[in-house]
């Protein structure tokens, strides 16, 4: 439905003030939600009452199943009776202030849509007592809830074909079977959880994620039908009204009015999920994800915590061995204000895929060993192209050692005013010109390189869809031994090492004797 057409008024309570005067018995009864959108601020719902009534004109079974309208003199404004509500008292009557006027907290849940059966009470026998105190779910229509659970019963979308996921072979997250499926047969002989189900668009997400196979970060098992009785504790919300499906009619019937277009589809919803796990021990997790797949996962059985974006191009996982991971698609940006303090007991591997850039607001220090540190640290550098080294004042090189300096083309040294060149003096420390060979200057190690597994988003199948994976073709070079990728990361690190020849253990020995004489 385009945006300028979608609905101003809310699918029917009854148009007047409606008085109740009659005594019925409390209840408690079963009530059918007919209308909702109370402007009073009281949430009330316009609920039909089939013991309290003589005939119902709506049949969501038929013959028309787009119409879900209900007379406006059949029905009863019911309030909500929440699960736990409280508020403080006012003291005084100053409008201004907060702490002396009422404050109110509790939980709150939305309005249930057209059709949904409520439980009904009425406070001491009186109609305009009602009180709706909890919701009856239809018959084995409880997949869904709370955590959009996974199955192998699916009917392929679009979506799956092109990716290669069939029934019965994968699982993938699905709603509620149809109803109006007259092939559809629950005797003895079929198993209601083998019945086929629409695919969950929150399938697509997961294939974008790439988590479409995890079953710890993306896929879930948290279904009230999953065992019984059920482990698994949690809330879904309904999710937003879809306006560009179609439209129904509901609310209700009056002289003026015929009932409202009301759109009959919700996208995805959010889900809270605090499950204790299947039989098996498996699936033990408190989740907590949005309508679009933005998700905090804490995972006993995966031993995790883990955060990821809708999009899958980021994600943070912190795991029980201590080990985390961060990825990103783009950029990661740090700043604080005060200092940023990184310490590594082994080693901190950086690796740039282009320029690495360090700029110093005063001094820039480098020292490789405390001085309280046993042995030596030594400085490598190793340059595939030119070095170029720029002082605006003093450029100072010492050592305790040799200093050597070996060029496979000619040594320039080009100086505005003196140069000097001075050594120890005397026979035993001349200084030598074209008269012998000093030390020959070593090659410097060079970092670690490792082959890190790729994951890159490849075709699967003839479909042509795509599906993210661990792509066996291309090879990553880098110089760290744990490369966190796009999901589906690959979590056991394969890398291979593929360093140059280590250090012979001769670093900062003289490969000539002192030549000097007496």
């Amino acid at each position: 439905m385009p945006e300028d057409t979608k609905p101003t008024v809310t699918p029917g309570l009854p148009s007047g003030s409606k008085e109740y005067t009659a005594k019925v018995d409390p209840g408690p009864y079963i009530g059918i939600v007919k209308g909702y959108g109370d402007d009073s601020g009281m949430n009330r719902i316009a609920v039909y009452i089939p013991a309290l009534s003589q005939h119902r004109s709506s049949n969501e079974s038929g013959p028309d199943p787009y119409n879900k309208t209900e007379q406006e003199s059949n029905v009863i404004l019911c309030s909500l009776a929440l699960p736990f509500y409280g508020r403080t008292n006012a003291v005084d009557v100053s409008p201004e202030r907060y702490e002396t006027t009422t404050k109110s907290y509790g939980m709150w849940f939305p309005t249930p849509d057209i059709d949904t059966q409520v439980m009904v009470v009425f406070a001491e026998g009186v109609l305009e007592n009602g009180y709706i105190i909890s919701y009856i779910p239809d018959a084995l229509m409880l997949h869904m809830v709370p955590g959009i659970a996974s199955s192998p019963a699916f009917t392929a979308s679009t979506s799956s074909k092109a990716a290669g996921i069939t029934s019965p072979k994968f699982e993938v997250p699905v709603a509620e079977y149809n109803k109006f499926d007259g092939d559809l047969k629950f005797d003895k002989s079929t198993s209601w959880k083998n019945v086929p189900k629409p695919v969950h668009p929150l399938f697509d997400t997961l294939l974008a994620q790439g988590l479409e196979a995890d079953y710890i970060r993306g896929i879930s098992t948290s279904s009230a039908q999953r065992e019984s009785p059920s482990n698994v504790f949690g809330i879904s919300t309904p999710g937003p009204l879809d306006h560009d499906w179609g439209t129904l009619t509901q609310g209700l019937i009056t002289e003026d009015s015929k009932g409202y277009d009301w759109p009959y589809n919700r996208k995805s919803g959010h889900t809270f999920v605090m499950d204790d796990g299947d039989n098996n021990g498996d699936n033990q997790l408190i989740r907590l994800r949005t309508g679009t797949g933005h998700q905090i996962l804490l995972s006993d059985d995966g031993g995790a915590i883990y955060v990821g974006t809708a999009s899958g191009n980021a994600w943070a996982e912190l795991r029980n061995d201590g080990s985390v991971d961060v990825f990103s698609a783009t950029d990661v940006s740090v700043h604080a204000e005060g200092n940023v303090n990184m310490l590594a007991d082994v080693d901190v591997n950086i690796q740039a895929g282009e320029d690495i850039n360090l700029l110093a607001g005063h001094n820039l220090k480098i020292t490789t060993n405390p001085q309280n540190v046993e042995g030596k640290g030594h400085a490598h550098m190793y340059i595939n192209g030119n070095m170029k080294q720029y002082a605006v004042g003093t450029f100072n090189l010492k050592s305790e050692g040799w200093f050597n300096i070996t060029c496979t083309e000619a040594v320039s040294i080009t100086s505005s005013a003196c140069i000097y060149a001075k050594s120890g003096g005397g026979s035993k420390y001349p200084i030598k010109l074209n008269t012998e060979a000093g030390n020959v200057a070593e090659m410097p190690s060079q970092v670690s390189i490792r082959e890190n597994n790729w994951v890159n988003k490849e075709a699967s199948n003839t479909y042509g869809g795509k599906r993210w994976a661990v792509d066996g073709s291309y090879s990553y070079y880098t110089a760290l031994s744990r490369v966190p990728m796009h999901e589906p990361d690959p979590r056991i690190n394969k890398s291979k090492r593929k360093d140059p020849k280590p250090w012979d253990g001769s670093e900062g020995t003289v490969h000539i004797a002192d030549s000097g004489t007496e």
